[in-house]
């Protein structure tokens, strides 16, 4: 910033350069706002991302995942498409699983598993173990019509 040096011409202040003060004043205000706009617009952009990057986080099934369910489990395939993740999955965390999303992890062995086959042999290797329901494994479930999570 360049010193301001001022001199009385007629009454009214006058710099070297000839403008007066209220003209160099409203010029550095209005740069200054300008700064201060663009940072604020700058940042008013980076947080309206991260809010509609978040929203699309909802309640959803992994794709693959949703998608190998209800093309191999055509009978549950509206309800599976209702509840999504809590097909496997209960509550807001990701990490609370319900009985039958447990047994499906583990027979994944492993997470984000994107291989639609595995998947599928995953579904398939988990209709032979127990629910919670007595006397019912989850292929028995499913072949009734019916989700086979349990939530605890």
């Amino acid at each position: 910033a360049q010193p301001l040096v001022c001199v009385s011409v007629g009454g009214q202040l006058t710099s070297f350069s000839g403008r007066t003060v209220s003209n160099l004043v409203s010029q550095r205000w209005e740069e200054w706002f300008m700064q201060k706009s663009v940072t604020w617009m700058v940042c008013g952009a980076a947080l309206a991302g991260l809010v509609l990057a978040s929203m699309g986080q909802e309640a959803a099934a992994r794709p693959p995942y949703l998608k190998s369910f209800v093309t191999t489990y055509e009978k549950v395939k509206g309800e599976a498409e209702t509840q999504k993740c809590n097909v496997c999955h209960y509550g807001e965390s990701k990490k609370n699983r319900n009985d039958y999303g447990k047994a499906m992890g583990e027979a994944l062995g492993g997470a984000n598993i994107k291989d639609a086959d595995k998947v599928v042999e995953a579904l398939k290797k988990i209709e032979k173990e127990k629910s919670s329901v007595e006397g019912k494994t989850f292929g028995d479930l499913l072949a009734d019509g019916k989700l086979p999570g349990k939530n605890p």
